[in-house]
């Protein structure tokens, strides 16, 4: 993963669009595909991805779960409340789970 100063923008508007997309399916933002490989994001993209489907997918995701009536955007918020609580709870496995795996193999 690199730093924010060694991505390019257009790289990173391109994986919150893709993040924001596992959300708009209700599927948690937890990894990205990149050169057909799945990668592990970067926290501050999971969030970023979280607002960007909240203010991009509302009327999808109300669609997608039904919601009508004054509730409607309350019961958004808390599925996407859930979903991302899953999301940055497995991407901080999964990275915790890359530091280990590069730690063993520098000691092989």
């Amino acid at each position: 993963m690199l730093d924010p100063p060694e991505r390019e923008v257009s790289a990173v508007v391109a994986v919150i669009e893709s993040l924001s997309e596992r959300l708009r399916l209700l599927v948690p933002p937890d990894e990205y595909e990149l050169r057909d490989r799945l990668e592990v994001p970067r926290l501050p993209d999971v969030l970023n991805a979280g607002w960007l489907a909240y203010s991009v997918h509302r009327a999808a995701l109300e669609h997608l779960l039904g919601a009508s009536g004054p509730g409607r955007e309350l019961t958004v918020r808390r599925k996407l409340t859930d979903i991302m609580s899953k999301a940055i709870e497995s991407t901080v496995i999964k990275q915790r789970w890359q530091r280990v795996r590069q730690h063993l193999g520098e000691k092989s």
